[in-house]
């Protein structure tokens, strides 16, 4: 369970899944008497509840299986016993209650549901509850015609002795619905029994038949040689590179053709020598007299 400062346990009945406390407390303050309805697997169970500081208050209880000591031969989870029972609820608080309200509880508010068929009941003893028209179920359904047409039996005119009867009831003095004189209270219907099933004759015991030999064991085969994988070839031989001849000089192409021809051959005569170049002469400067001479007649031929 989670700890802590803000954390706080949930009351009980919350916690076991009872109540609703958050739809309880907006039916209390409508401050009217609630109309409560309740369904177990053979019962159905309407009050009427006001809230008190000390604990609420039952104004009226009624049971669908008190139907039986009216004479109701049929189902008490049904839909007629339903609303049988709403109106007889209704009649017990006649004069304490005008006003109500529905309280669920925790049943989902289903169309046309045993509940509204409850509720139904009570508007027609003359209490007045909030709804709308088209969630309660139709009329043929409240007074078990669809179960009339299933089980072949004539259900609508006992559901309408029922009502009849319960008006006959002293309003607002009804501690328990009573039992006609010299009636007793109908058997509730028992399925019928089973058919006897004949037992299934008995297996003659035979005896137990010799086993067959056990099959010869099977020889393992002689195992397969593994095939190896092929041996690479080796790689094809180098072809082998002929030395390259070498041609012979321009010079010796005489001498090889006298070898080949068997003639000889006269060498040419060698070709005369270059001659060698000349010296260049260095250019001759004339003397320094020379210059000077020259420069002075210049000067004189400038002068006027």
């Amino acid at each position: 369970m989670a700890s802590g400062p803000r954390y706080s346990v949930k009351y009980r009945r919350r916690r076991e899944g009872k109540t609703n406390y958050r739809s309880r407390l907006a039916l209390v303050k409508s401050r009217k008497p609630r109309m409560v309805v309740r369904k177990t697997s053979t019962n159905i169970i309407v009050q009427f509840v006001t809230f008190a500081p000390e604990g609420d208050k039952v104004l009226g209880t009624a049971l669908s299986r008190e139907l039986r000591d009216l004479g109701w031969n049929y189902s008490t989870k049904s839909t007629p016993a339903a609303y049988l029972t709403g109106y007889l609820a209704s009649k017990r608080v006649a004069g304490k209650v005008t006003e109500a309200v529905l309280d669920l509880g925790l049943a989902g508010p289903k169309k046309g549901s045993k509940v509204f068929a409850a509720m139904k009941g009570a508007l027609d003893g003359g209490i007045k509850i909030p709804h709308g028209k088209d969630i309660l179920p139709s009329e043929d359904r409240i007074k078990g015609k669809h179960i009339e047409l299933y089980r072949q039996q004539p259900i609508v005119q006992e559901f309408t002795n029922m009502k009849a009867v319960i008006d006959k009831l002293k309003a607002g003095k009804i501690d328990k619905a009573p039992r006609p004189k010299g009636a007793k209270p109908a058997p509730r219907p028992v399925a019928p029994a089973p058919k006897p099933v004949a037992p299934a004759p008995k297996p003659v015991a035979q005896p137990p038949k010799p086993l067959p030999p056990p099959p010869p064991r099977p020889v393992a085969p002689a195992p397969k040689p593994v095939a190896q994988p092929p041996k690479p070839a080796p790689p094809p031989p180098k072809p082998v590179e002929k030395p390259v001849e070498k041609k012979p000089a321009l010079d010796d192409m005489d001498a090889l053709l006298a070898e080949l021809t068997g003639k000889k051959t006269t060498p040419p005569p060698p070709k005369p020598a270059a001659p060698e170049p000349k010296a260049a002469e260095a250019p001759k400067t004339p003397p320094v007299s020379e210059l000077l001479s020259k420069k002075k007649k210049e000067d004189e031929k400038k002068e006027p």
